[in-house]
């Protein structure tokens, strides 16, 4: 008998059922796949899973409230999403003190980010729909997305700037 033996590039490979798939660029709308559901988020709560995404260990509400807005009342606000949120999403997916994602996350920031580090700027630039929820106004969202169009625009400039290509 034969034994065959597909071996997946660590990209390819599809994820545990308990990963939590994060789709956030070149949309205002983050999209959250986990335990075969799809749910659109809303603005703000696309702002809070992007941003709790990018820090496992996770945020305190206080935390949350600077990183969304530099209103002084945000604290509350944010409770009140956080409420929502765990609605939405469900109990076991988001935890509280800290604020926090209980499971590992995939998400296309992070792919794309993995991508360029390794090199491969023309795969990370067909993943690449856009800048992160474009026009969020919270100022961690900002930064991130300032970061990340930045990795994008160095990548290309140091790869094909220069008038060479991945191949050559």
């Amino acid at each position: 008998g034969y034994l065959l033996v597909r071996l997946l590039d660590p990209a390819e490979q599809t994820e545990d059922r308990s990963t939590i798939r994060l789709t956030a660029l070149g949309s205002n709308i983050a999209v959250v796949e986990l335990d075969g559901r799809t749910v659109r988020l809303s603005p703000r709560h696309s702002e809070i899973v992007v941003l709790l995404s990018m820090d496992p260990r996770g945020l305190s509400a206080g935390r949350l409230a600077v990183e969304l807005s530099p209103d002084d009342r945000a604290t509350m606000t944010v409770r009140a999403a956080m409420s929502r949120l765990r609605a939405a999403l469900g109990p076991e997916i988001l935890g509280s003190q800290p604020y926090l994602l209980r499971r590992p996350v995939r998400s296309d920031v992070g792919t794309v980010r993995d991508l360029l580090a390794q090199g491969r700027v023309a795969e990370a630039l067909s993943l690449y729909p856009g800048s992160l929820l474009p026009d969020s106004e919270a100022p961690a969202i900002i930064e991130q997305r300032a970061a990340i169009d930045q990795q994008v625009r160095g990548a290309v400039l140091a790869c094909c700037g220069n008038g060479k290509s991945e191949t050559s």
